[in-house]
């Protein structure tokens, strides 16, 4: 199981990145 920390990463970074596109 991955860290909450990795996963609240991807998740921060990928909406923004969808937001941003």
């Amino acid at each position: 199981m991955p860290a909450p920390g990795a996963l609240a990463l991807l998740g921060l970074a990928g909406l923004g990145r969808r937001r941003r596109a």
